[in-house]
């Protein structure tokens, strides 16, 4: 993983002030965290490209970027890995080319060189990479299929520019600071800037599974799909039947993931919770690997949260090197000032300050760590997957009777630890016969449409299509609500906080789970392998009892990665929280109208209503405008 940005200037651009050389150089100064092993840049006299390294394949100096062909120019900045990198230098040194380097970096350049815009559907991996062409003056961009690696753009009448994070973009002098009141209605909406959406009017990010090209003649960027979940998910069923079957091909498909994921010149470890999806990574990797494996686990005093025992339990069974972390009032609130200080745009998702509190304490010992992430997207392991039949069954429920229900959790004192039963069964509830395809954004979502009407000052939020998450899904079954979580929450909300918690500490997430051969398979399999009996994920609940046969983490209930922000909220955060969203903070804002806050702020201190989400959500996004917006422009 690195950090990556750039400028090109259009060609009706070359007589003015030129290219914004201190920008640049200051790139490698805002994101050093992504890449602190080394920072480089090139420079032409309409383009400029800047990348930071964190070393992680070929630590030489033969790797370094950005990477340039000396015969055609062609010049490379790339963040991420392609894990298939060495069956593609075999297939390309057949083709006669040559390699000064061992690194997949120089794979993908001469990938490129071989295949040129079709080069994405060689790579296996996640990425985000810019390639400047001096042949064609065009510059080729690409993400990755389930969008792990971020990439952020601004075009203008004066060129393009891009880079791995919104705030490094918004250092730029060419860059306004306007925020968009749609994009924030969607934030407001799912705790995220989801698609193309971010926080800064005209400031875009490029979809995952997409290819940008920039034309400096004519100043033209076309953005096109190279791959999507929705056209792979309309390939045959495999011919395999039985579940048995499946779980042995899904076992062989996994276990070849793993051998291209833990490729590495840098120790590797993993993140391990007391769930499926990090118990089955590890159970893989133990029998294949010929190192001792590093496990990271938090533990957390509220015991609701807690997994560390179960963890242990793992580690114990397949003897890793196991370190474990308390995640003590202290740690939490330093890893939540830490995260509200740095991170580059609004993400309310609490998973990103678990995560990042592990991430901090691994990165003492490994470089590399492998993470679950997309199994519960790929397999259906959300509680809204076993929600879906259920609630067909309950809006046929005269209303009265809801409406009583709902009176009495409403009377009950509201629950702070995780996931209370009257909590869940009030989000259940409120998609009360809501058309299909909004059910979801009840369940997961932050504010209501007519909520958000009342929070802004000037709200542009006119209905729910505005939603990106939701605008094309009909979600007529199960499979299209699994169409819903890979092609919006798994990008926007797993990958995004995967992706910042661990490059904040300078280390680098895998998650063997979106190799491409896992994806292509999970697509394949039947929603009835996947979710039976009242559980999610029964595919690899099998496949893990199949492997070890003792443990009782096949048969848990899922357990979220979060942290215990209902209750801090009423305690520790409380003083901040009130400074934060006072009447005064607002104002200086010019957005939110301070009454509605007002109320949710009394209602959650006094035990009234847990709207631990909501606050959350605008404490975050009222921070990062305070650290972020009308900063010093370079």
């Amino acid at each position: 993983m690195c950090g990556i940005a750039g400028e090109v200037l259009a060609n009706s651009q070359a007589g003015n002030q030129g290219l914004n050389i201190a920008w640049i150089n200051e790139v490698g100064i805002i994101q050093r965290h992504r890449g602190p092993d080394e920072s480089n840049i090139w420079l032409s006299e309409n383009v400029a490209l800047a990348h930071q390294r964190l070393s992680i394949i070929d630590l030489s100096s033969a790797a370094s970027q950005p990477m340039i062909d000396k015969v055609t120019g062609v010049v490379l900045v790339f963040n991420g890995e392609i894990y298939n990198y060495l069956e593609i230098k075999n297939e390309l040194i057949l083709k006669g080319h040559y390699f000064n380097s061992h690194s997949d970096t120089e794979v993908l350049l001469r990938a490129y060189l071989e295949y040129h815009e079709d080069v994405c559907q060689y790579l296996n991996g996640m990425f985000a990479f810019a390639i400047w062409d001096p042949r064609t003056n065009q510059l080729f961009c690409a993400r990755d299929r389930a969008g792990q690696k971020p990439f952020l753009y601004y075009h203008s009448v004066s060129g393009l520019i891009f880079s791995s994070e919104l705030n490094t973009l918004l250092a730029h002098s060419g860059v306004p600071q306007k925020i968009d009141l749609e994009s924030l209605s969607s934030y407001l909406s799912l705790g995220v800037y989801g698609g193309h959406q971010s926080a800064i009017r005209d400031i875009k990010k490029l979809p995952q599974g997409s290819a940008l090209k920039y034309d400096l003649a004519t100043n033209k960027v076309s953005v096109w799909k190279y791959w999507s979940f929705d056209k792979a998910k309309q390939d045959p069923s495999t011919s395999l039947e039985d579940i048995n079957s499946q779980v042995n091909l899904l076992e062989e498909v996994l276990l070849d993931a793993v051998k291209r994921n833990i490729r590495s010149d840098v120790p590797i470890g993993i993140y391990l919770s007391g769930g499926i999806d990090s118990t089955l990574l590890i159970s893989l990797i133990s029998s294949i690997s010929n190192f001792e494996l590093n496990t990271f686990t938090v533990r957390h005093l509220d015991k609701s949260y807690d997994e560390a025992n179960i963890a242990l339990k793992t580690s114990n069974a397949l003897k890793s090197n196991h370190h474990e972390m308390v995640l003590d009032e202290k740690v939490l609130l330093e890893t939540v000032h830490d995260l509200l200080l740095k991170i580059d745009e609004p993400i309310s998702d609490l998973g990103l300050i678990g995560i990042s509190a592990v991430a901090g304490f691994a990165k003492n010992h490994v470089k590399v760590v492998i993470s679950g992430d997309g199994g519960d997207e790929l397999f259906y392991g959300y509680e809204p997957f076993l929600k879906w039949a259920l609630a067909e069954k309950v809006d046929v429920i005269p209303p009265i009777f809801i409406k009583i229900a709902r009176g009495i959790i409403n009377k009950i004192p509201a629950q702070y630890g995780y996931m209370g039963f009257f909590y869940k069964a009030d989000i259940f509830l409120s998609a009360y016969r809501k058309p299909k395809h909004l059910k979801n954004r009840y369940w997961a979502g932050v504010f209501t449409p007519d909520e958000i009407s009342e929070l802004l000052i000037k709200s542009d939020f006119q209905s729910h299509e505005r939603v990106e998450i939701l605008k094309d899904s009909d979600n007529k079954s199960i499979d299209d609500l699994g169409l819903e979580y890979q092609n919006s929450y798994l990008p926007d909300v797993i990958c995004a906080h995967t992706d910042k918690a661990s490059m904040l500490h300078s280390i680098e997430a895998r998650s063997p789970f979106l190799d491409n051969a896992v994806i292509d398979l999970a697509l394949k399999i039947p929603a009835k392998y996947k979710l039976y009996q009242g559980f999610g994920k029964y595919i690899l609940r099998k496949l893990l009892h199949k492997r070890l046969p003792q443990s009782k983490v096949p048969w848990l209930k899922k357990h979220g990665y979060t942290v215990p922000m209902a209750s801090i909220l009423r305690t520790d955060l409380k003083d901040y929280m009130l400074d934060t969203l006072s009447s005064t903070s607002l104002e200086k804002i010019g957005i939110f109208r301070p009454e509605p806050i007002e109320l949710l702020i009394n209602d959650h201190i006094s035990g009234k209503r847990n709207n631990h989400k909501k606050l959350w959500a605008l404490i975050v996004f009222v921070t990062w405008h305070r650290n972020n917006i009308v900063i010093n422009k370079i």
